[in-house]
Protein backbone atom coordinates (compact mmCIF):
# COMPACT_ATOMS: atom_id res chain seq x y z
CA UNK A 1 0.00 0.00 0.00
CA UNK A 2 0.96 3.71 -0.80
CA UNK A 3 0.39 6.32 1.20
CA UNK A 4 0.96 9.48 -1.24
CA UNK A 5 1.69 13.32 0.01
CA UNK A 6 -1.99 14.26 -0.83
CA UNK A 7 -2.88 11.55 1.46
CA UNK A 8 -4.63 9.23 -0.92
CA UNK A 9 -3.76 5.56 -0.55
CA UNK A 10 -3.04 2.91 -3.55
CA UNK A 11 -3.08 -0.30 -2.87
CA UNK A 12 -3.68 -2.98 -5.74
CA UNK A 13 -4.44 -2.10 -9.31
CA UNK A 14 -4.20 1.50 -8.48
CA UNK A 15 -0.91 1.21 -7.06
CA UNK A 16 0.67 -0.77 -9.78
CA UNK A 17 -0.66 1.41 -12.64
CA UNK A 18 0.36 4.63 -10.20
CA UNK A 19 3.73 3.21 -9.37
CA UNK A 20 4.27 2.23 -13.57
CA UNK A 21 3.44 5.96 -14.68
CA UNK A 22 5.77 7.24 -12.27
CA UNK A 23 8.73 5.31 -12.97
CA UNK A 24 7.94 6.53 -16.44
CA UNK A 25 7.30 9.82 -15.95
CA UNK A 26 10.86 9.79 -14.79
CA UNK A 27 12.31 9.12 -18.24
CA UNK A 28 9.79 11.53 -19.81
CA UNK A 29 7.03 12.95 -20.17
CA UNK A 30 4.00 10.62 -18.82
CA UNK A 31 3.13 7.37 -20.13
CA UNK A 32 -0.41 6.37 -22.64
CA UNK A 33 -2.55 3.94 -21.27
CA UNK A 34 -0.94 1.20 -23.89
CA UNK A 35 2.66 2.06 -22.33
CA UNK A 36 1.02 1.36 -18.65
CA UNK A 37 -0.72 -2.09 -19.97
CA UNK A 38 2.34 -3.10 -21.32
CA UNK A 39 4.87 -1.63 -18.58
CA UNK A 40 2.72 -3.76 -15.86
CA UNK A 41 1.50 -6.87 -17.66
CA UNK A 42 -2.33 -5.64 -16.76
CA UNK A 43 -5.23 -6.03 -18.80
CA UNK A 44 -6.29 -2.73 -21.06
CA UNK A 45 -9.18 -2.67 -19.11
CA UNK A 46 -7.94 -2.71 -16.08
CA UNK A 47 -5.41 -0.20 -16.81
CA UNK A 48 -8.40 1.99 -17.92
CA UNK A 49 -10.34 1.93 -14.90
CA UNK A 50 -7.51 2.04 -12.35
CA UNK A 51 -6.76 5.21 -14.43
CA UNK A 52 -9.81 6.85 -14.09
CA UNK A 53 -9.66 6.14 -10.57
CA UNK A 54 -6.50 7.67 -9.98
CA UNK A 55 -7.07 11.19 -12.09
CA UNK A 56 -10.58 10.94 -10.41
CA UNK A 57 -8.71 10.90 -6.74
CA UNK A 58 -5.98 13.39 -8.01
CA UNK A 59 -3.00 11.28 -7.86
CA UNK A 60 -2.66 11.51 -11.52
CA UNK A 61 -3.59 14.14 -14.29
CA UNK A 62 -3.58 14.03 -17.85
CA UNK A 63 -1.46 15.88 -20.46
CA UNK A 64 -1.16 15.68 -24.46
CA UNK A 65 -4.35 13.97 -25.77
CA UNK A 66 -3.01 11.76 -29.05
CA UNK A 67 -5.99 11.09 -31.60
CA UNK A 68 -5.14 7.39 -31.49
CA UNK A 69 -3.14 6.87 -28.21
CA UNK A 70 -5.53 8.63 -25.78
CA UNK A 71 -4.23 10.99 -22.61
CA UNK A 72 -0.82 10.66 -21.61
CA UNK A 73 -0.54 10.35 -17.57
CA UNK A 74 1.20 12.27 -15.45
CA UNK A 75 1.55 12.38 -11.47
CA UNK A 76 -1.12 14.76 -10.18
CA UNK A 77 -0.51 18.36 -9.18
CA UNK A 78 1.63 18.43 -5.85
CA UNK A 79 3.11 15.07 -5.62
Amino acid sequence: MLHLTNGVRLEGDEETVWSAVDDGQAGGDGLYAADVAEATGLPTDRVTSALAVLVDREALATTVVDELLGPRYVRGPGL
